[in-house]
């Protein structure tokens, strides 16, 4: 690929003749291979669901890129059979990925005694200065602080439902 190039760059400056031409292709041809040379040499996005720091994650960069195609509560099916897959997995607890997808399940079910139940496991297993994997698609998903929102609001619901429900069983 290397001798392409070259026989490129002979030919552009057989072509061109005046020197100016060529300094322009050696410039063209410099700054084309610092780009290369930079955009390799640079540090690449690390998915923090790498055992880079001595944590071992329990779920895959796979099974969470999967988890967040379904995040939304009409794929609630599609979602619970990635969560089993996820509860298979031992010390899944403590990983703030898989805590994640699986609080979400529960959310998006409305079960708030288990939305809680793992949004406490996720707050105790999660990190902000290392966040959550890339793989889960931020642009799209909430933050734990907006899980945790969102789990609070369930609890409330679910207590004005049993006031009502007392309520209206009385005459």
């Amino acid at each position: 690929m290397a001798v392409g190039r070259i026989k490129f760059a002979r030919h552009l400056f057989s072509v061109a003749g005046s020197k100016n031409a060529k300094y322009f292709v050696i410039s063209v041809l410099g700054i084309g291979l610092a780009v290369g040379v930079l955009s390799w040499a640079s540090p690449h996005q690390t998915d923090n669901n790498d055992e880079q720091s001595g944590v071992a994650y329990k779920c895959s960069s796979q099974t969470l890129r999967d988890a967040s195609q379904v995040f939304d509560p009409t794929k609630v099916a599609d979602l619970g059979r990635i969560v089993v897959k996820i509860q298979k997995n031992n010390g899944y607890t403590t990983d703030p990925n898989c805590l994640y997808v699986v609080t979400t399940y529960y959310i998006n079910l409305s079960d708030s005694s288990h939305a809680r139940y793992y949004v406490d496991k996720l707050n105790a297993a999660y990190d902000k200065n290392k966040g959550l994997s890339a793989s889960l698609n931020p642009n799209i998903n909430l933050s734990v602080a907006d899980l945790n929102d969102t789990v609070k609001f369930l609890e409330k619901n679910d207590q004005q439902f049993k006031l009502n429900e007392r309520g209206s069983a009385e005459p």
